[in-house]
């Protein structure tokens, strides 16, 4: 209890000091763009994929929408453009309430030949604001009121970075209250539309074979995001939301691997697996988990795991580990 407390408290000081010396970059004009080509959709779920653990405990519904014009690779400052994302899903999740909504949605505003401007609207069901205090939240060390600091905490430096990432990016940030509950905030980016990115070109590796897998993860979103990872390489996915469920599932049905969460609830990961190998199931299974220290590893290959991944799952060693058990 005390270490975890020690661990959120560094956690919190560490993020202050980043949002002051970011600041201290931008208002000294010694911030650089490093244009990039990379999958915005791919970028996107690796940041949602952050907050899963917080959406998660305060039962928020997550919506995640990407308009089909929105083409799959662009190129820009992909480090910036997820800092502004990640700014703005921070604050949405900390203000809105347990079993509230927030909807992230991703559209074309303009597109002239390659070059587009690219729109994100980030919505919550939070507390919202006071209309005529929504001009002072893009200004320095400066929230809603004061309560609000005391309460949720924050130095009030994020949205300023947000603003000025975003015109940096070519574009512009504001914020406005929703007609029934919280705000929305919406920003643009001006980018260029790539046809693939460089990086998956020369550094991923080849998958070959598609595989019939199986999710087992208590948190929807984690299973969301590591579908469309699998989908998005032609892998056919199943889904199963607790070991319990998934000891059942393998009772009628066959797959090639499964990846499952170590921390469920009920029955995890660990005992789930030792369930199925005492049932004789030889399927590989794979740990996913956000923090593997090494008696969780240990843990993991003792109870019959096969390997294990580290949550937000990279693509590289997402590949890599279904080739290393593809002709299993």
């Amino acid at each position: 209890m005390v270490f975890r407390y020690i661990k959120s408290s560094g956690t919190l000081l560490l993020g202050i000091i980043n949002d002051i010396l970011d600041f201290s970059k931008i208002e000294s004009g010694k911030i650089e763009l490093y244009l990039e080509t990379f999958s915005l959709r791919e970028s996107i779920d690796t940041v949602i994929s952050n907050f899963a653990p917080m959406i998660h405990e305060k039962e928020i519904l997550f919506e995640s929408k990407i308009d089909a014009n929105v083409p799959e690779y662009i190129s820009s400052d992909k480090i910036r453009l997820n800092q502004i994302i990640l700014n703005l899903l921070s604050n949405a999740v900390k203000f809105t309430p347990k079993k509230g909504k927030i909807d992230l949605s991703i559209l074309v505003k303009s597109k002239v030949e390659d070059k587009l401007q690219l729109e994100f609207i980030i919505k919550d069901s939070g507390i919202g604001i006071e209309p005529e205090k929504l001009t002072e939240l893009f200004k320095a060390f400066s929230q809603a009121d004061s309560s609000i600091t005391r309460y949720y905490g924050g130095t009030g430096l994020g949205l300023t970075i947000s603003k000025k990432l975003t015109e940096l990016l070519g574009g512009e940030i504001f914020a406005l209250n929703n007609s029934d509950q919280g705000i929305s905030f919406i920003f643009y980016i001006t980018c260029s539309e790539s046809l693939r990115s460089l990086e998956e070109v020369v550094s991923y590796p080849e998958i070959n074979s598609s595989q019939r897998i199986l999710i087992v993860d208590d948190n929807i979103l984690n299973r969301q995001v590591l579908r469309k990872l699998l989908q998005n390489i032609h892998q056919e996915v199943e889904e199963s939301e607790s070991g319990r469920h998934a000891i059942q599932v393998l009772e009628n049905q066959t797959f090639d691997l499964i990846f499952m969460d170590i921390q469920m609830p009920e029955i995890d990961g660990i005992q789930a697996t030792k369930i199925i190998r005492e049932k004789g199931i030889a399927i590989p299974i794979v740990a996913l988990t956000a923090n593997v220290w090494n008696e969780d590893r240990d843990a993991c290959f003792l109870a019959g795991m096969n390997d294990f991944l580290t949550k937000p799952v990279d693509k590289i060693k997402l590949i890599q580990v279904l080739n290393k058990f593809k002709n299993t």
